[in-house]
């Protein structure tokens, strides 16, 4: 399990504390307090109908990971600002990551009957054999962008749960390019990408007016945009072109 800030509460009922605060990469696990806020993920997974009685609240939580059958005992606690409440048991292992990124190699070194719960945005290579996936996964919860091929989401079907979007992206040893905060694209920094490239846009890219149409149409093969692209009017129609998905937006600077 990876994250920033791990929480665990083993205490009494008189021992915990009002509240607990985290920042909103961090995670709680347990209950720590009577009422939790400001955390990015909340594992109430292994939690006792009894236990959770003394939660009351929840405020300003991306996401909840719970029993499935914890939720009938949820009732009582008042929530708000919650992303997502997901249904994870607890034989899942649990991922949290901005960017999860598997490759062949990774899920060949997987034992089979793989259970497990990704959080963040998930690229399976798409050099990954579909039959490969099929074996080493029992079971799959995605809570953000799942993106793989095809044939790889035709395998999961029936294993698979995706809270947010999926996108498909082409077969074949591709070389990607992702950005997750904010990327300038300069000129310089196109002369250092391999031709032809997958570009996948989670965050913001930015197109900057110096950039050649010449350049950016020998770097970038296909683009997928799931964040904001900006980008001069030229630049905006060549990356439409070669946009099989876009769950995003394109703008200008002036806009």
């Amino acid at each position: 399990m990876t994250s920033t800030e791990t929480t665990t509460a083993a205490q009494e009922s008189a021992d915990k504390p009002e509240s607990c605060h985290s920042g909103s990469m961090g995670m709680v696990r347990g209950i720590p307090g009577k009422h939790i806020d400001s955390v990015g993920v909340l594992d109430l997974r292994g939690i006792t109908p009894e236990q959770l009685k003394e939660l009351q609240s929840i405020d300003s939580v991306g996401i909840v990971l719970v029993d499935p059958e914890l939720r009938t005992a949820m009732s009582h606690i008042k929530v708000n600002s919650v992303g997502s409440i997901v249904d994870v048991s607890s034989d899942y292992q649990v991922m949290i990551e901005p960017w999860i990124e598997l490759s062949r190699a990774a899920v060949e070194a997987m034992q089979p009957g793989q259970k497990l719960a990704m959080v963040g945005s998930v690229l399976f290579k798409s050099d990954i054999p579909a039959a490969l996936v099929a074996e080493k996964f029992a079971s799959l919860i995605v809570v953000g962008v799942l993106m793989s091929t095809g044939a790889v989401q035709g395998a999961l079907i029936g294993k698979m749960q995706i809270n947010g979007m999926s996108v498909t992206i082409p077969e074949g040893d591709l070389p990607f390019v992702h950005s997750m905060g904010e990327n300038k694209v300069t000129p310089g920094y196109l002369t250092y990408l391999a031709d032809g490239v997958v570009y996948i846009n989670v965050g913001q890219t930015e197109i900057l007016p110096e950039v050649t149409e010449e350049l950016l149409a020998r770097k970038i093969a296909s683009y997928y945009n799931v964040g904001q692209t900006i980008a001069p009017q030229w630049a905006q129609d060549l990356l439409k072109a070669r946009c099989p998905v876009n769950l995003g937006q394109f703008t200008s600077a002036e806009e």
